[in-house]
């Protein structure tokens, strides 16, 4: 595959992840919406989840010169969970919030919890992946 096409390619997998996972965002979001008087545990619980399952896909799939690898991180690291989770949604919750106590609350927290879970979930990659190792490996 030339480089054009490459490129090309992977731009439409951004795109293709990133509406997808908007739009899965958004009708989590309309199941359990939240509240402006309370925290919003619903924006906070997609955020953290999604920088769990970033964590994760980091380890499952890592950066290499295979086309579908590349291809395959783009879409759903790059496009599904970043399109997923949002900083701007995020960030206007926090300022509009009734409470400004609560608001502070929660930009304080998910930082915080969501970096933690980006770690937690890179760590459960790790040991995930060595458990699928044959028993005759080990390193040293």
């Amino acid at each position: 595959m030339s480089q054009t096409s490459r490129t090309a390619v992977t731009a439409l997998a951004v795109a293709t992840g990133g509406a997808a996972g908007a739009a899965s965002r958004y009708q989590i979001w309309r199941w359990w919406p939240d509240d402006a008087m309370h925290f919003p545990l619903t924006t906070f619980a997609i955020n953290v989840a999604g920088c769990f399952l970033f964590g994760l896909s980091i380890g499952a799939i890592p950066t290499g010169d295979q086309d579908s690898r590349t291809i395959l991180r783009a879409f759903l690291v790059y496009g599904v969970l970043s399109g997923f989770t949002t900083f701007s949604f995020f960030a206007v919750q926090g300022v509009t919030l009734t409470s400004p106590r609560m608001g502070l609350l929660y930009l304080a927290l998910t930082p915080v919890f969501a970096v933690g879970a980006a770690w937690a979930g890179r760590a459960c990659w790790f040991v995930l992946s060595r458990r699928s190792r044959p028993a005759g490996r080990h390193e040293q």
